[in-house]
C-alpha cells in the first residue's frame, strides 16, 4: 500500500481517498438501487399473478368507474382492472409525457397489442398532453388491450376485464 501512494504527494492523497470513497458509494448505490428495482419487479409480478377473473388483486370487486393514470415511467397504473359492463375508466395524464389510451388495432405499430371483444368498437383517445384526459364507457363484456401509441415500443399496455 505504502508503494502505491509512494508517488502521491501532500493533499493529493486525501482527493485520491475521497475519489474512491466516493466511487465506492456510488457502486454501492447502484447495487442497492438494482436489488430494489428487482425486489419490485417481484412484488408485482406476484401481485399480477393472484389477480382472479373477478377483480384487481387489491380489490377482487368489479368497478362501476375506474381512474387510470399514465405515468412519467411510462405506464398505466394501474394496468390492469376490471370493470362493470356500462362502466366507464378515465385516463388522467399528470404526467409530463405525452401520452394516449389506445384500444383500435388500426392506429397502433403492431395490432397484436390491442385486443377488443367481439362487437366491441375500436376507441382512441388521441394524444394527451399533461393534465389532460379521457373518458370511455365499455358495455361489450369481455378482454380489452389497450397500448400508449408514443410508447408502445417500450412496452406501456393496459388491461380491462369487463364483466356483465
Amino acid at each position: 500500500m505504502r508503494s502505491f501512494f509512494g508517488w502521491v504527494r501532500g493533499g493529493r492523497r486525501l482527493r485520491l481517498a475521497a475519489a474512491l470513497a466516493a466511487a465506492i458509494f456510488t457502486l454501492g448505490a447502484c447495487g442497492a438501487g438494482s436489488q430494489d428495482a428487482g425486489d419490485a419487479g417481484a412484488s408485482e409480478a406476484s401481485t399480477t399473478s393472484t389477480t382472479s377473473a373477478a377483480g384487481s388483486a387489491a380489490d377482487p370487486t368489479p368497478k362501476t368507474d375506474e381512474l387510470v393514470q399514465m405515468t412519467d415511467a411510462l405506464r398505466f397504473n394501474p394496468p390492469d382492472i376490471v370493470l362493470k359492463a356500462g362502466g366507464k375508466v378515465t385516463w388522467t395524464n399528470p404526467s409530463t409525457v405525452v401520452h394516449s389510451a389506445t384500444g383500435d388495432p388500426g392506429k397502433v405499430a403492431d395490432a397484436s397489442h390491442v385486443e377488443l371483444p367481439a362487437g366491441a368498437a375500436p376507441w382512441d383517445s388521441g394524444l394527451l398532453q399533461g393534465t389532460g384526459s379521457f373518458t370511455q364507457v365499455f358495455t361489450v363484456p369481455g378482454t380489452y388491450r389497450y397500448a400508449c401509441i408514443p410508447h408502445e415500443t417500450v412496452n406501456m399496455f393496459g388491461t380491462i376485464t369487463v364483466v356483465p
